[in-house]
């Protein structure tokens, strides 16, 4: 079990890295944000981030971290719930992004720690960010053998909107180049439309026959060429999972990090008002340093405990 100071935070806070280690696999854990900032799997590094937390402090990609209240987009930084208009941080155009100053800048309390698991908790207040209730927020990152699982648990004390993922980027070849080689399954059937500005326009196509369309194993390269052969830089869309009652947020961005090209594939759930939520995230790294490695996600949901 190893922890080590990171840095000081400008408030005096002290930031530290938890080191999860098996004999496949060593990952750190930044309890700023609740951060991934390495996953090292047979000797690579598959995680995007930053070696001082000075750069995180200066970023605004949100390497590794777990975004929250709510992940994505929420259109004119408003919602309305039971009547009630609440307005939200506008930090994306006019709208709100990851919350506005969201899970990803907060400190988080280490709860549990071994060599192989940890948790941490952060409780965002009644009115941070505009968000109504109170909200309890748990995750637990296991690493198995070279896997590591993800496992949030959220009690909010009223009603409220909550979508929780985690801000990975992935390159399983150890950022050494892009990752248009690795190839993905998605099963989804259908994907939430957007407009210019990245918020979902009412429609959901049928991903057949579309660059969406991950419901056999292709390389990620070949999804990102249109017909006219435009490499096409971002996918930031919803891929409604057939199996799930929540849909599967999957975007793909290119951003430099440790001085390298990466992208990401995160994973998460849109709930509200409910007692109880688990989303866990299964990141699979074996056969690395193979470029047909992949990333695979699970999600499961946990009736309420108090139901």
């Amino acid at each position: 079990m190893e922890k080590k100071l990171f840095g000081t935070l400008p408030t005096g806070e002290e930031i530290y890295l938890y080191t999860l280690h098996t004999d496949d696999a060593t990952v750190n854990i930044m309890n700023r944000g609740a951060t991934i900032v390495n996953f090292i799997a047979y000797g690579t590094d598959i995680v995007g981030g930053f070696d001082t937390l000075e750069t995180y402090l200066n970023e605004t990609s949100h390497q590794g971290a777990v975004i929250g209240r709510v992940a994505n987009r929420v259109a004119k930084a408003q919602f309305e719930m039971d009547g009630t208009v609440y307005k939200l941080p506008e930090n994306d155009h006019g709208n709100c992004l990851h919350g506005g100053d969201g899970f990803d800048h907060k400190v988080w309390e280490v709860t549990d720690y071994s060599d192989t698991e940890i948790t941490l908790e952060y409780v965002s207040k009644d009115g941070e960010e505009g968000f109504p209730a109170e909200l309890k927020v748990a995750v637990t990152y296991k690493l198995n053998g070279a896997k590591l699982l993800i496992d949030y648990v959220a009690f909010p004390n009223g009603k409220t909107p909550i979508a929780l993922t985690n801000h990975a980027y992935f390159n399983l070849d150890g950022f050494g180049g892009t990752i248009e080689d690795h190839e993905a399954v998605i099963y989804a059937d259908s994907y939430t439309e957007v407009d210019d500005d990245l918020i979902p326009n009412g429609n959901r196509p049928a991903v057949e026959g579309t660059v969406f369309d991950f419901k056999t194993p292709h390389k990620i390269g070949d999804a990102e060429r249109t017909s006219s052969d435009t490499i096409i830089t971002s996918f930031s869309h919803l891929i409604r999972a057939r199996s799930f009652s929540a849909s599967a947020l999957i975007s793909l961005r290119t951003l430099r990090a440790r001085s390298s090209d990466s992208r990401f594939i995160p994973i998460s759930p849109a709930f509200s008002s409910i007692s109880e939520i688990s989303l866990v995230t299964v990141l699979t790294s074996e056969a690395i340093p193979s470029r047909c490695s992949t990333a695979r996600s699970a999600l499961r949901l946990r009736p309420s405990l108090t139901a």
